[in-house]
């Protein structure tokens, strides 16, 4: 992942971290804070603006942001992307070195069984329609991923493939009950030729030159159908923002839920670069998955049209 987007200056600032960008022991194009490794004080412990990799003159540690947010801030590794993002403008870089040639599925891929079909349908989804358009399965109490001699647990969830171009390049996995956590698990960068999190679920239903709505989540996007895509979440990458600008879009609408209407903007923003028609809203409560079917069919018209 790439930290070029962040804003180191107003993270030190929210963050009560004294620094100083210029003076004494502070070389051009740096910050310098108080080393938080060895306590020397002067600032020695320089961070570069571009990469926000810092270092300290004294005792030569050196730490990428990610890691000087762990260690000065948060141990909690959720917490620390929340982070990266907030300060990010919600735009992170993944990196592709370490993605799959060739996606690798998880093993014990089933027909959606019994209690994967009861919890959809407790949701007010329609459960054969969304294996035949959307192509999701469930795993079994024995699927795994198998990467080189890494293995992960894949047990007791609906496979839900993310399909772009017609080839699965990545997935998600959504537990089949509200006690299991995490609710979704995404397939590792390593195993996807496409990380869910650079992706856009539903991609393939946007037409091209056409109009397109923009949702956080999977659940969203059944219940809107065709030429609705997912985000998955209010955050957003750099590769889907390019994924979209790809379409030719003459409309865009971002639905995001209750609360999300500042993450909603800054996508709307991003974007409007390209795109001569784009807006956002956001629902007043709830989310789009919650919605009946003919409900969703009725948001869905009034703001797109289709």
């Amino acid at each position: 992942m790439s930290f070029e987007n962040f804003d180191i200056i107003e993270f030190l600032q929210d963050y009560d971290i004294p620094f100083r960008e210029s003076g004494k022991n502070i070389s051009r194009n740096y910050v310098g804070i108080n080393c938080p490794y060895c306590g020397g004080q002067g600032e020695h412990f320089g961070i570069n603006r571009k990469s926000k990799v810092g270092s300290c003159f004294q005792c030569g540690e050196k730490r990428s942001i990610y890691s000087l947010i762990k260690d000065i801030i948060t141990p909690k590794k959720s917490e620390i992307f929340k982070i990266l993002k907030k300060y990010s403008g919600n735009i992170l870089i993944f990196e592709d070195t370490k993605r799959a040639e060739e996606i690798i599925l998880p093993t014990g891929l089933v027909k959606l069984n019994k209690i994967g079909y009861s919890y959809l349908k407790s949701r007010g989804f329609n459960p054969e329609e969304l294996e035949r358009k959307y192509k999701i399965k469930s795993t079994s109490i024995h699927s795994v991923i198998i990467n080189g001699n890494d293995k992960i647990s894949y047990r007791n969830r609906i496979f839900i493939p993310f399909i772009v171009n017609h080839t699965i390049v990545g997935y998600t996995g959504r537990a089949i009950n509200d006690q299991i956590d995490p609710k979704y698990k995404h397939s590792p960068v390593e195993v996807s030729i496409i990380p869910p999190a650079s992706c856009l679920y539903n991609f393939d239903s946007i037409q091209e030159g056409g109009k397109a709505l923009f949702v956080e989540g999977v659940t969203d996007t059944w219940k809107l159908g065709s030429n609705t895509a997912g985000v998955q979440g209010v955050t957003f990458t750099k590769e889907q923002v390019n994924l979209v600008y790809r379409k030719n879009l003459k409309k865009a609408v971002i639905l995001f839920d209750e609360n999300a209407e500042d993450k909603a903007r800054s996508f709307a923003n991003a974007l409007n670069l390209k795109i001569p028609d784009v807006s956002y809203t956001t629902l007043v409560s709830g989310d789009p998955g919650d919605l009946s079917y003919q409900e969703a069919q009725e948001v869905k018209w009034e703001l797109l049209g289709v």
